[in-house]
């Protein structure tokens, strides 16, 4: 079995240099409007999130807002650098409602990161005078756009396709690329409380112990890691003295309990017991977050958590979690990413990892 590389994210985010633009940026007044298009999903949108931090530290004085659809919407919502959020609702009877107050609000540019059909009308009918897009949107999205952003091939990470998209309004190539996600008071204090009554009290003698979040859900089963492993690594923390605290999203709860049922030591059971909103506040508390590629892994990072990924198909160089502090583990296997080829059945890039491997790089991160 061959040794897993230990890749971090600042690898993965080199910041290369940025393809050259077809003509010069775009530099708007400091008290410009500049609309930010990217729509869903949940960790697209918190991967699009240092965008507004970029546009925000080139003109301090603009309007800046962010059109989302109301299922991404906790991620966006509260974000310290936009002053206004627009949601739709998804549904196409709902567009020509959005596109009126688009149009109402007069702005100056629009960037769209989504770059798909859901996002064109939104672009094309916003009045804008610059509308920027990426080449490698989708045909009948860039037909709306006036400014296009080539991509090098291979691509380079989805956080850094999206800053050089927004390089066509002329932030600084060294924009910071950590991810944020604005949390309230309400949910600070839904974690503690949480918390509390599960026995951990951050502010007394448990709140020397360390906090482990485990998720070990995904959209895809191309990218859970084997819950069997899930509950060995639990078990290994433990042992360790080190609590941990089990996530999962909606429909996931059954996953969640078949591991904390297969654990020694029970966990903290917070899978389907949060909204997007109280998962972030509860994983701002915990020390590392162990996840497979999957929307927490960013609200991770977006809370300023350090993540341990667990990569198997998929291109961490793309879809890592973004930030420096950040380990992915993945095999050193010839075939990945393959991005789930029909011929392959075992995902043995995931499948072979084991919890007492991926608990001693835990171990130290932790420590």
């Amino acid at each position: 079995m061959s040794q897993i590389p230990l890749l971090t994210l600042e690898n993965f985010i080199a910041r290369p240099d940025w393809a050259p633009l077809p003509r010069d940026p775009v530099a708007l007044p400091d008290n410009a409007k500049i609309l930010i298009l990217k729509l869903s999903a949940i960790g697209d949108c918190l991967v699009a999130s240092p965008v507004a931090r970029a546009l925000r530290l080139r003109y301090p004085g603009a309007h800046l807002a962010w059109a989302v659809q109301s299922k991404a919407k906790a991620v966006v919502e509260d974000n310290p650098h936009l002053d206004e959020t627009l949601v739709w609702n998804g549904q196409w009877n709902d567009a020509r409602r959005l596109i009126r107050e688009i149009r109402a609000r007069r702005f100056d540019a629009v960037v769209d990161l989504q770059g798909a059909l859901k996002s064109a009308p939104f672009l094309t009918f916003s009045g804008a005078a610059t509308r920027v897009i990426s080449s490698r949107a989708e045909a009948i999205a860039q037909k709306g756009a006036n400014f296009i952003v080539p991509m090098p091939s291979p691509p380079p990470h989805a956080a850094e396709q999206y800053l050089r998209v927004a390089g066509a309004l002329d932030i600084s190539p060294d924009a910071p690329r950590d991810l944020e996600m604005g949390l309230r008071d309400s949910e600070h204090a839904f974690a503690a409380q949480f918390l509390a009554q599960n026995g951990f009290n951050s502010n007394g003698v448990d709140g020397a112990r360390k906090l482990l979040g485990l998720n070990p859900g995904a959209a895809r089963a191309i990218k859970q890691w084997p819950p069997e492993q899930f509950a060995r690594l639990g078990d290994l923390a433990h042992q360790s003295g080190v609590q941990t605290v089990l996530f999962g999203g909606p429909g996931e709860e059954e996953l969640a309990r078949k591991i904390a049922d297969a654990m020694q030591t029970p966990p903290i059971f917070a899978a389907g017991k949060t909204n997007l909103k109280q998962l972030g506040a509860l994983l701002q508390r915990c020390d590392l977050l162990v996840s497979g590629d999957t929307g927490p892994m960013h609200i991770a990072a977006g809370v300023g958590t350090r993540v341990l990924a667990l990569f198997g198909p998929t291109d961490p160089f793309r879809t890592g979690p973004a930030g420096a502090r950040h380990v992915v583990l993945a095999r050193d296997l010839p075939c990945r990413p393959c991005f789930q080829k029909p011929t392959c059945k075992h995902f043995e890039c995931l499948s072979q990892l084991r919890a007492e491997e991926v608990w001693t790089v835990a171990e130290k991160l932790l420590a």
